[in-house]
């Protein structure tokens, strides 16, 4: 866990959760159909053993809030069902005070709109929404 938390502060280092209203045709709705559209491979690559050796597969899903998702971060540790994630919080949750770095976490599929591959140097695959914040792209109106 101590690990997991120390490796996701360096890679996502000032990375704040990001309310953000996707709408259809602009970048972040791609980045999400991007991103979804490859989870059923993703799946069978971690489930099978065949991701790059020491990678970890972190997934962004919504959590519920006032005004709109709030989207955070979570390492996979187990995804046994391909509706159900079963993980390690890697951000601290404004918007839900039980979702803290290291805590473990139950992702549904349905709510899970990026995801990425990490190694040592930061992303190697996937994270298209997070390129999508940090090109500085805002949905329009």
């Amino acid at each position: 866990g101590r690990y997991y938390a120390a490796a996701c502060a360096t890679l996502f280092a000032g990375i704040q959760p990001d309310v953000r209203y996707a709408r259809p045709g602009d970048a972040m709705s791609k980045a999400i159909a991007t991103a979804r559209s490859g989870l059923a491979d993703v799946r069978a690559r971690f489930v099978a053993g065949k991701l790059p050796h020491e990678s970890q597969l972190v997934v962004k899903y919504g959590l519920p809030g006032e005004d709109g998702p709030e989207y955070v971060w979570a390492g996979i540790s187990s995804w046994d069902a391909p509706e159900r994630i079963v993980g390690v919080s890697a951000s601290d949750a404004t918007s839900d005070p039980t979702v803290r770095i290291g805590s473990p976490v139950v992702v549904e599929t349905s709510d899970v709109v990026d995801w990425a591959l990490l190694d040592g140097t930061g992303v190697i695959e996937g994270g298209w929404t997070q390129a999508v914040l940090d090109a500085g792209e805002r949905p329009t109106p």
